[in-house]
């Protein structure tokens, strides 16, 4: 792909810790004041700085000049930039940086990649800085501080957190938010709130620990006052309402659907909904008893639990949330990917997929290999 600047893509996917570590130094360098707003530890200060420029490039000319796509994803990023309450002055000297690592890193490439690259940079800076800069004279928030009101730990994995935040957030049902809190300062992780928007700012989010998470352990432990910030919600997974709906959630990817679900409650003509509810242990089902609650009350839901193993571990500490009905066991065994196509093609639903992003291209190839249309398929990719 030669029309593009996929080259310059290519070698920063090839040098991305080099690149990072690079960047990093040398901004910290200029700008020393800005390591108060970023997290202590180096790995995830820009984690995702090589990828994201990777994408971009990949898909922008080698004149330099952004797609309209990537003009809407990097003012989306600015957006998104504001909750580290950095002032937009710091731009120019960051893709200052950016350019000589880039110059440092990739010299030997043709000169019209290095210009283009150039070229790019410079737009991708003004994009930011211009995006931040609309949003503060607009009026909106850079983050909301939430405070948790009740903590339930589920299963040994899983924990449910509830929070109230001051005055109530303005998002879709299946938005995800970029969540911070008083125990991780600086590190922010993506997470949806299992509720849609209420009156009264009550916000519901599910996280699954990762073995020495640096944000995801804390969070899972927070403790009943414990103040957690939210950046500006976006992206949205939303139900067209033409066709009947097919929901795939694998764990804690249930928040986002289970949203929009809860959002189709008390509405006049809601679409038919059916929820298939993974885990790996029957135990880590552990929101099932809401959901079979709702669908007792909710005759255009139906629940279907699907477990990759008969039995629980020892280790997984179920509770009274992952229980079915006395006498109902519906449940199905195996893979999300391994059920969902026994069921026949879904051609005539729309297709919501909620889970971990690098397992959702597994679950979409497993439908389309089964005949599925692949434009009936919507998740959102992160």
């Amino acid at each position: 792909m030669n029309d593009t600047l996929s080259p310059v893509a290519e070698r920063l996917r090839s040098v991305s810790p080099e690149f990072h570590e690079h960047v990093r130094a040398n901004f910290f360098d200029k700008c020393p004041e800005t390591m108060l707003v970023f997290p202590l530890h180096k790995e995830n200060v820009h984690a995702d700085l090589g990828r994201v420029l990777s994408f971009v490039f990949d898909r922008t000319p080698v004149d330099g000049h952004l797609t309209d796509e990537m003009r809407t994803l990097i003012t989306q990023l600015g957006k998104d930039h504001r909750k580290y309450n950095v002032s937009p002055r710091y731009f120019h000297p960051f893709v200052e940086c950016l350019r000589d690592s880039l110059l440092t890193l990739c010299s030997d490439l043709q000169f019209k990649y290095l210009n283009g690259a150039d070229t790019a940079l410079g737009e991708v800076s003004t994009l930011l800085a211009r995006s931040i800069a609309r949003d503060d004279a607009a009026g909106i928030p850079r983050n909301y501080t939430a405070t948790v009101v009740d903590v339930q730990r589920r299963c040994r994995r899983i924990s449910v957190v509830r929070l109230k935040t001051r005055t109530p957030i303005d998002f879709q049902p299946g938005s995800y938010f970029p969540i911070s809190s008083e125990v991780t300062p600086g590190i922010w992780r993506f997470y949806t709130s299992a509720l849609p928007p209420t009156e009264t700012g009550e916000m519901e989010f599910h996280v699954r620990t990762n073995e020495g998470g640096l944000s995801s352990v804390p969070l899972a432990n927070s403790r009943i006052g414990d103040k957690w910030l939210l950046g500006n919600p976006y992206g949205r997974a939303s139900i067209d309402g033409d066709r009947d709906v097919l929901m795939i959630a694998n764990s804690v990817g249930l928040a986002p659907l289970r949203s929009l679900i809860l959002s189709q409650v008390g509405q006049l003509n809601p679409a038919r909904v059916h929820l298939f509810f993974g885990a790996e242990y029957p135990g880590e089902l552990y929101d099932l008893r809401t959901l079979w609650e709702v669908a007792a009350t909710a005759p255009w839901l139906t629940v279907t639990p699907v477990v990759e193993h008969d039995t629980d571990k020892w280790w997984v500490r179920a509770t009274e949330w992952s229980q079915c009905p006395r006498g109902l066991n519906l449940t199905e065994h195996g893979t999300l990917e391994e059920v969902l196509p026994r069921y026949g093609t879904w051609a005539d639903r729309q297709i919501l997929i909620g889970g971990p992003p690098a397992w959702i291209p597994d679950m979409r190839d497993a439908l389309v290999e089964g005949g599925t249309p692949p434009e009936n398929i919507l998740y959102n990719a992160l």
